[in-house]
């Protein structure tokens, strides 16, 4: 898949009176100033192609969106960083571009894959669930240790007990967590994981029970 460097000023004819400027220089002008014209330029030239190449790799993780944003932002980033060599500047821009494009999309999909396993795991370490409905928790048998778990669970500070009960008592996604806490995803994750830390030294004994 090859990036569109069709110029959207020229008419039929294949004639402008003012050419925008190619790719290449465009990562120039980006380099010097990213938030100046070229920053604008980049998205409206290249901006279609790259979320074509980042739905090929990213849809079927609902990823793609992310993938536009994040190659994007790596290019007006790393702009300076970029070296043409021989041949064709604007031939080899599209390379670089579409380089970064499907490395990020890749990055992503790795990044989802992981975190969803720690998740797994945790859930299988920790179970939170009530027995009443489908998850961790519907494993413990004993009422005493369901209510020790709760009772825990009660001791937590807020900002740690919070994300567990969003998480495993009300079976809410990461995005809805971070959505009603008014944080990133990354954070609702990061609280989560420290509030499961925090819920064990309590369970055992490690910390004390106020």
């Amino acid at each position: 898949m090859t990036l569109s460097l069709t110029n959207p000023a020229m008419g039929r004819s294949g004639s402008s009176r003012h050419a925008p400027p190619g790719l290449a220089d465009i990562l120039a002008r980006l380099a010097l100033d990213p938030k100046g014209e070229a920053w604008q330029h980049l998205f409206d030239l290249v901006g279609f192609d790259i979320a074509l190449i980042t739905r090929q790799y990213a849809s079927k993780h609902f990823l793609h969106e992310d993938a536009i944003q994040e190659t994007l932002l790596q290019v007006r980033r790393d702009a300076k960083q970029f070296k043409s060599g021989a041949g064709n500047p604007d031939a080899a821009a599209r390379r670089w571009i579409v380089t970064i494009a499907v490395n990020t999309s890749l990055d992503l999909i790795r990044t989802r894959k992981r975190a969803a396993a720690r998740d797994r795991a945790v859930g299988t370490a920790l179970p939170l669930q009530t027995t009443t409905s489908a998850g961790p928790l519907g494993h413990i048998a004993r009422r005493e240790a369901k209510e020790s778990l709760m009772r825990a669970l009660a001791r937590l500070p807020e900002p740690q007990r919070a994300p567990l009960e969003l998480r495993y008592l009300k079976g809410q996604e990461y995005a809805e967590i971070a959505q009603q806490l008014n944080v990133p995803e990354a954070t609702a994750r990061t609280r989560v994981h420290r509030g499961i830390a925090a819920l064990r030294d309590v369970l055992r004994g490690l910390r004390p029970m106020r």
